[in-house]
């Protein structure tokens, strides 16, 4: 509420950016008009780096504990909201089922998200190798924007960010296929640089 001057540097995932951003930055610019912003979009380790020299006040990313194993000091976290891995189809294909079972992952193409989580990936990759299934992908990108179109358009099933896809879903755009043996989630922090002015 009070007008704020200077350079802000926020760094994010894009997949991240694409819902995040926006509002916030809308906030900041509200009130400070003299504030100047950078954005920085890139993989969860870049940001991290940049993090680790303090070359970024804000960074939007999921926990840094969890997915990366480290945690900073010099940042202070602030709860975002609970993000979820979901497998989706397109909301037009009215073959896809309801739920399946992962050894079963591989009966359509798949559209792969680069910029997943590195505990999902980790857990994923386990898991399909229990069940002695070693998928081949179709499309992979690390937009999501791109990926939606891809799978809307019914090209494959993939899995997406939750916080990037429920209106799809909602709106019966995309359908989510419930998958037993996998379930997760993280959460999504803001981390700002202790006395970054």
């Amino acid at each position: 509420s009070q007008e704020v001057t200077g350079n802000m540097k926020i760094g994010t995932m894009n997949s991240l950016g694409l819902y995040m951003i926006s509002p916030i930055i809308g906030m900041f610019l509200k009130h400070n008009s003299r504030l100047q912003i950078k954005l920085l979009y890139g993989s969860g380790e870049k940001i991290i780096s940049e993090m680790r020299n303090k070359n970024i006040n804000i960074a939007i990313l999921p926990d840094l504990k969890k997915e990366y194993g480290i945690e900073f000091e010099h940042f202070e976290k602030k709860f975002l909201f609970k993000d979820e891995m979901w497998l989706v189809g397109s909301g037009r294909d009215t073959s896809i089922p309801n739920h399946i079972e992962l050894k079963n992952f591989s009966t359509r193409p798949i559209i792969s998200f680069a910029e997943k989580y590195p505990s999902f990936r980790a857990m994923l990759e386990k898991k399909l190798q229990e069940v002695g299934v070693n998928p081949v992908t179709a499309f992979e990108s690390d937009n999501v924007g791109t990926l939606k179109r891809v799978i809307e358009s019914g090209l494959g099933w993939g899995f997406l960010p939750s916080h990037s896809i429920r209106k799809q879903v909602k709106s019966n755009r995309m359908a989510q296929i419930e998958v037993e043996e996998i379930k997760y989630a993280v959460n999504v922090y803001l981390y700002s640089l202790k006395g970054s002015d």
